[in-house]
């Protein structure tokens, strides 16, 4: 059994800082839209984002792999296969548009939006 409480802050600032995470992916990806052209909605991109972002944690998690890059290869792999089935055009404009939200992602959390909240919100 994982648990979740390590992987996901379920704290008020937690919570927050995934949704300000969720909502800058879905802008970036809304914005790659109007380059790209694929034609996604903003409801989608946020189904995207929401998925992407909680699943990989707890794939990460309960799958126990444990190999050299495998934080970024998992979540990469993630990310295409929901832009694969979220997203309309041809495959490598989909393929673009993951790759820049997965580029996102992986700024976002570097920056640790959701553990500062965290701590700075104590409920």
């Amino acid at each position: 059994m994982v648990d979740i409480t390590g992987i996901i802050p379920l704290s008020l600032g937690g919570i927050i800082g995934l949704l300000i995470n969720v909502v800058i992916i879905t802008i970036v990806l809304a914005l790659a839209d109007k380059f790209l052209a694929h034609e996604m909605s903003f409801k989608k991109s946020f189904i995207m984002a929401i998925i992407a972002y909680l699943a990989v944690p707890i794939i990460l998690a309960a799958s126990g792999i444990s190999f050299e890059f495998s934080g970024y290869i998992i979540p990469l792999i993630i990310w295409i296969v929901l832009g694969q089935f979220l997203l309309k055009g041809g495959h490598k404009k989909k393929l673009i548009a993951a790759a820049v939200a997965f580029i996102v992602w992986i700024i976002l959390m570097f920056a640790g939006v959701p553990g500062i909240l965290a701590t700075m919100i104590p409920f």
